[in-house]
């Protein structure tokens, strides 16, 4: 669109695709240009389509109506495996979902690997810990098992009054635990009432063959990250959590 007569915008979505010339005046006060430019862009084209796997942009959609998908993971290729430092921010959305109230990050930062505000405020609803006293470890992977520990730990603080993180062991839920998954043995004893109660409440599924793959056992599950958690996994759990039980 010609918005006057030295300067040519296209805009398309949020890239601006610019094409200049320059203007002298002389000294007997005539001007002169010089030619136009090549095109060229400012700012970055936005991709409107999630990048996910077929099975999933449905309920991604819905996350994102939701509100659901932090900004860590905006425009982020969903299929690889999720961070804790990007769940950390996933939960932080569910917990504001559920309670409707914004989530603070905590005053002093226990930990000396990491400073995202995102962290802080799910560490401070008791969503996650750190992975020693002073560590965090925020670009660690994520397994299925924690996955579903730290958002059952997001529901029990929004509902269950005087709950803390340090206290969840006096804390139970209350639901219909279904049938073991075939690989019970493996899920840690810590994780089984998250699964069972994700699981109870059709927040998540397993991945075949009646199996929940908690957490990687062996080198080769390790190596081909059987276990882990997926961005997209993570979205969809939340998204059903708040749908289901909001």
């Amino acid at each position: 669109k010609s918005l006057n007569p030295l300067q040519t915008f296209y805009v398309t979505d949020n890239t601006i695709y610019m094409k200049l010339r320059y203007m002298s005046r002389l000294a007997d006060d005539t001007v002169a240009y010089s030619d136009w430019t090549e095109v060229f862009t400012v700012g970055d084209k936005v991709d409107n389509e999630i990048q996910a796997s077929d099975w999933a942009k449905a309920e991604l959609e819905k996350a994102e109506e939701m509100g659901l998908i932090p900004e860590i993971l905006d425009g982020a290729d969903l299929t690889a495996d999720i961070t804790r430092a990007e769940f950390a921010a996933v939960s932080v959305k569910v917990y504001e979902a559920l309670s409707g109230t914004p989530a603070l990050p905590a005053v002093a930062n226990p930990f000396t690997d990491t400073a995202d505000p995102e962290i802080l405020k799910a560490y401070n609803i008791g969503a996650v810990n750190g992975t020693s006293a002073t560590t965090y470890s925020p670009n660690d992977l994520l397994n299925r098992e924690q996955a579903a520990a730290m958002l059952t730990r997001v529901f029990k603080r929004v509902t269950l009054p005087g709950w803390t993180l340090a206290t969840d062991a006096s804390f139970k839920l209350d639901y219909t635990k279904p049938a073991l998954f075939a690989d019970d043995a493996d899920i840690s004893d810590w994780a089984k009432e998250s699964v069972y109660f994700m699981a109870a409440n059709n927040i998540i599924n397993g991945v075949g063959n009646n199996k929940f793959a908690p957490k990687n056992i062996t080198t080769e599950e390790q190596a081909q990250g059987y276990a882990n958690a997926t961005r997209e996994q993570a979205l969809i759990i939340a998204m059903r959590m708040v749908e289901n039980l909001k």
